[in-house]
């Protein structure tokens, strides 16, 4: 069983990227697929649902600690300006 909610870096497959965009994409575990497909997740960016089963977890940080640690960044940049 997986962490609901933990923080997750899913695949971009070659089709849907270029050679210099990035291969992961940090999302959000919500739920498994109802079907074979895989997991559910959560694009922050996008404001969608994705399903995938290319995917990494890191199951020791959360919802909680990415809107965290984005505050934490928008606060040090905001400081050095």
């Amino acid at each position: 069983m997986r962490v609901f909610g933990c923080k997750t870096f899913v695949y971009i497959p070659k089709v849907e990227r270029s050679k210099l965009d990035v291969k992961t994409r940090q999302r959000i575990f919500i739920r498994y697929g109802m079907d074979k497909f895989g997991y559910k997740f959560y694009d922050l960016i996008g404001k969608k649902v994705i399903q995938s089963k290319d995917v990494v977890f890191v199951e020791d940080q959360t919802l909680r600690d990415v809107n965290k640690a984005k505050y934490q960044w928008s606060s040090l940049v905001m400081m050095s300006i």
